[in-house]
């Protein structure tokens, strides 16, 4: 159960790094497009971000990011506006990836144990699987 534990950990800490790098990526930055290039650059280089199990989330970010930039960019969307889309993006997904954590750790908990066990003289002897 603690594997499970420490890689929902992993996991969840890639979504949390995302908003994160968001927040700081928009105060640093003037522009539009070099926040959202930022913000895809220091999500790129996080290894926790990049782990397999937060490919999906990452592979469903990056193009909603470069359409809102696109958006902002043609003026059919403000810059808040189109921050703000990006930060509710990152949390809808966040979400979505915290419920399939959550129900696959449920489900690998509830997997029965196996233990047999023979005596041989004073000792007793057990292998689980």
């Amino acid at each position: 159960m603690n594997k499970y534990l420490m890689l929902s950990v992993l996991i969840l800490a890639g979504c949390a790094t995302a908003a994160s790098y968001n927040r700081g990526c928009f105060q640093e930055h003037q522009g539009f497009n070099a926040a959202v290039e930022c913000t895809k650059q220091k999500m790129n280089n996080d290894p926790r971000v990049n782990l397999p199990t937060n490919q999906g989330f990452v592979n469903s970010l990056f193009p909603f990011m470069d359409m809102v930039a696109a958006e902002v960019k043609s003026g059919k969307l403000s810059a808040d506006k189109g921050q703000y889309l990006i930060a509710e993006k990152i949390n809808e997904l966040d979400a979505g990836q915290r419920a399939s954590i959550l129900r696959n750790n449920v489900n690998s908990s509830n997997k029965s144990i196996m233990t047999n066990c023979h005596v041989v003289g004073n000792t007793v002897n057990c292998h689980s699987f």
